[in-house]
């Protein structure tokens, strides 16, 4: 028996490392997660590790009372795999951004970053 498990560990290992990499993740942030910031940012922006759809691809940002931040423009996607959504001046506060998108591949992706600027 544990013969045939030495030959299966390949395999085994093999499908956990391609399902790893099945669906997009976010490579780099800017502000990174947890940062603390001197300055209020211009604009979040989030580098993927695949393409994404455009049309259902959007950050929404809360405030640390749960409030979200009136944003005049939409996140936008360059070269298909970055986003970027333009921000107003923020106040010195906890602020919370939420993400989602569809991969490609048809996967939905979606996540979350905090930042605080003092």
């Amino acid at each position: 028996m544990q013969r045939k498990l030495h030959h299966l560990a390949p395999l085994l290992l093999a499908a956990t490392i391609a399902s790893a990499y099945a669906h997009g993740t976010v490579e780099t942030a800017s502000p990174r997660n947890g940062a603390t910031l001197g300055t209020p940012p211009s604009q979040i922006r989030l580098r993927f590790s695949e393409p994404l759809e455009p049309a259902f691809t959007s950050v929404k940002l809360f405030s640390s009372s749960g409030q979200a931040v009136a944003i005049s423009e939409k996140a936008r996607v360059e070269d298909g795999k970055t986003v970027i959504l333009p921000l107003p001046t923020l106040a010195p506060s906890g602020y919370k951004a939420q993400w989602m998108s569809v991969g490609h591949d048809g996967h939905p992706v979606h996540g979350e970053l905090t930042f605080t600027v003092k």
